[in-house]
């Protein structure tokens, strides 16, 4: 709590009057070993003041968000809090059907997305987009001050209309040198199936594991029972997985 009030506190002193009860009440809450109620009215009681006497108007909602953010941040690099536009997304995503371009794509460095995986099917497939490209514009707005999420529902929308992604590719042989390529394309309904799988030689059944969407568990239960007789050996390759629902994982792992 004290990590989470204390920035906030300090910055509002400098810029505006009135902001020293606050700041002794803080720390008092802190220090006293107060209960959770009490550290919750605190930030409540902060906000209160925020919002009658900070200098500028500020939009409550985007600084609660900011806070619960900090407060996730002071615990470890996994924990996140999704908006409600980004949890909508989120549920998209791991519906496995959405209106798009059909790229697979991993946060680039130092900005942008970087195409991991072209969709089969969908409108990348018939396109130039190769992988390793790396987006860094959509209909010419940079990506720059863009973050992941917000970079990913740019380039999704309505069915049938058109975007430009514009992308930096290295040039084959490498020579230092990165080719600017503008690639026009139509969005459209893109399914993205949590795995694939193939027979190898000897036996050995290979299966790619994309991602833990909704009703993975039940693609794989499928691909397995649709496996030949002569099935000896299951590789299972996660490599490339960024995770999803954990549940659909614990259900693959106990078939």
């Amino acid at each position: 709590t004290l990590k989470l009030i204390g920035p906030f506190i300090l910055t509002v002193a400098v810029l505006a009057g009135g902001f020293s009860a606050g700041n002794n009440f803080a720390i008092h809450a802190y220090e006293s070993g107060l209960g959770k109620s009490e550290h919750l009215r605190t930030v409540a009681d902060l906000f209160d003041q925020i919002d009658s006497d900070y200098v500028d108007e500020v939009d409550l909602e985007q600084l609660a968000y900011a806070a619960i953010n900090g407060a996730l941040e002071s615990l470890d690099p996994h924990s996140v809090f999704y908006d409600p536009d980004e949890y909508a997304e989120l549920q998209r995503d791991t519906q496995g059907n959405y209106y798009g371009v059909g790229v697979e794509v991993r946060q680039a460095t130092p900005f942008g997305l970087e195409v991991s995986g072209i969709i089969p099917d969908g409108p990348a497939e018939s396109s130039e987009l190769a992988v390793g490209d790396r987006i860094v514009a959509v209909d010419s707005q940079s990506l720059e001050e863009i973050s992941y999420m917000d970079s990913i529902s740019i380039i999704r929308g309505p069915i049938g209309e058109p975007v430009t992604l514009t992308v930096e590719r290295d040039t084959e042989p490498p020579t230092g040198d990165i080719a600017i390529i503008d690639v026009r394309l139509v969005r459209d309904e893109v399914h993205t199936p949590s795995i694939t799988f193939e027979m190898g030689e000897g036996g050995v059944a290979y299966i790619h594991f994309k991602k833990f969407r909704l009703d993975s568990s039940q693609e794989l239960s499928e691909v397995i029972s649709e496996m030949p007789s002569s099935t000896r050996s299951i590789v299972i390759d996660l490599r490339g997985n960024p995770g999803g629902l954990l549940s659909e994982a614990v259900r693959s792992v106990d078939l």
